[in-house]
């Protein structure tokens, strides 16, 4: 809403000024050029305002920014355990198939161990048989005593063959007994070894399960924690996007003041040339000299555009008025004070505009004849006053920051007196003095 009011009203503006451009131009009171430099301040101010909104958001990104990165890193060291996790559940799993083979090698030896035995088991069976049929057979006949065994034979040679042939019965009844006594051991050690190699193989593989579940559910918390992570990072996505938005939003509002800044300053500027000399802008002999004659002066922002606008003059700063000592500013050439303006109090240097004198601040300007006009800008204080004659190199004034400025400097501008506009006026200072 705000922006849309500022857009309105700097289009409400420049049609004012326009229509205000076609009325023939009379002599300027005192009072039109101050309501013309508080129309201007206050676009300063909500230049300034837009301007302070645009860099907090770019603090407020910078660090957003900063979270998302180390938002990214631990999501990245989160990444690095889960493959980490994943590199163990894929030895685990490897482990678990070798067991479940060896398991499966086991049971086929199990299997190639029955059908090994199966012959023995059936002779087992048979001799079981056979045996069973004669302890039967003796079971009927009672119990068979040596006399009677005498008495049935038709000679003792019969009766020492029939003793002879019970003897190797009985000895071959326990052999097979034995025999199968010991087969069935052998069996029973082959198959219990075989269970116990298993069950050896079944303990281990829960083990490795259970080592393999832990993981699982460690990673599974890992991945939960990731995910609330790119949640987090998306959610400062969307906050970086959103103070972009807003910082368009800001420099629209910057644009639009600027250019219904430039209306008014073409305004006040097409009255001052009102009561200025007209002319090519050449200047007479002697030419100009440096307006800041302390040898210590620099550029610090020269002539050309500048932060999305235009800066018409150059700025000249010194360590000395950094410092807090007085610096003078001098009038480049002899010439009619013009504009001698003292209004602004303020002198709050770095990051702050006060708005004063559409941000000049304290300021003066210069007729130098032939249509060519100097402009002194932010000065602490003028030290002449209008309609005062000056000589070049006399002291008009005193370095500072009133107005819209970044720091004690003083800001140099030369105009030609060839029209109302301010970006047709304007030249640079540097084609009429060179730096000392």
């Amino acid at each position: 809403m705000r922006n849309k009011l500022n857009r309105g009203l700097a289009l409400l503006l420049s049609l004012i000024v326009g229509v205000a451009a076609l009325i023939p131009v009379q002599a300027v009171s005192e009072q039109e050029k101050n309501s013309y430099r508080e129309k201007i301040a206050r676009l300063d101010e909500s230049i300034a305002l837009n301007q302070q909104k645009i860099d907090s958001n770019k603090r407020r990104k910078s660090s957003a920014k900063k979270d998302a990165k180390g938002l990214q890193e631990q999501v990245q060291g989160l990444q690095n355990q889960i493959s980490g996790y994943n590199g163990k559940i894929r030895n685990l799993n490897e482990k678990i198939a070798l067991m479940n083979g060896e398991i499966s090698a086991q049971e086929d030896r199990i299997a190639a161990l029955e059908r090994e035995m199966a012959p023995t088991k059936r002779q087992i069976a048979a001799a079981q048989q056979k045996l069973g049929g004669r302890m039967r057979a003796a079971y009927e006949a009672g119990n068979i005593s040596n006399i009677q065994l005498l008495l049935e034979s038709d000679s003792f040679v019969e009766f020492l063959n029939r003793m002879e042939m019970l003897d190797r019965i009985s000895r071959n009844d326990n052999a097979i007994i034995r025999r199968l006594r010991r087969s069935i051991a052998g069996t029973q050690k082959k198959q219990d070894s075989i269970r116990k190699y298993q069950d050896s193989i079944q303990a281990d593989m829960q083990e490795v399960q259970s080592a393999k579940n832990e993981l699982e559910t460690s990673k599974q918390e890992i991945v939960a924690k990731q995910n609330e992570l790119n949640i987090e990072i998306q959610k400062l996505d969307l906050y970086m996007s959103q103070l972009d938005l807003d910082s368009a939003e800001a420099k629209q509002s910057i644009a639009e003041a600027r250019a219904a800044q430039e209306v008014f300053m073409d305004a006040l500027n097409g009255r001052l040339s009102q009561i200025s000399s007209v002319g090519t802008g050449t200047i007479g002999p002697g030419g100009m000299i440096w307006p800041v004659p302390d040898s210590a002066s620099y550029i610090s922002s020269g002539y050309g555009p500048r932060n999305g606008g235009y800066h018409y003059g150059v700025d000249i700063a010194d360590p000395k008025a950094k410092a807090g000592q007085a610096v003078a500013i001098v009038a480049a050439a002899a010439g009619t004070v013009k504009v001698a303006s003292n209004i602004c109090t303020h002198n709050y240097g770095k990051h702050y505009n006060c708005g004063c004198n559409g941000g000049y601040g304290n300021y003066v300007v210069i007729d130098h004849g032939n249509g060519l006009l100097s402009y002194y800008g932010h000065m602490a204080r003028a030290l002449v006053q209008t309609g005062q004659r000056v000589a070049q190199g006399q002291i008009i004034g005193i370095m500072g920051s009133t107005g819209f400025s970044t720091g004690p400097h003083c800001h140099f501008e030369i105009r030609v007196n060839n029209g109302q506009s301010r970006s047709m006026a304007a030249r640079n200072p540097l084609a009429y003095v060179g730096r000392h």
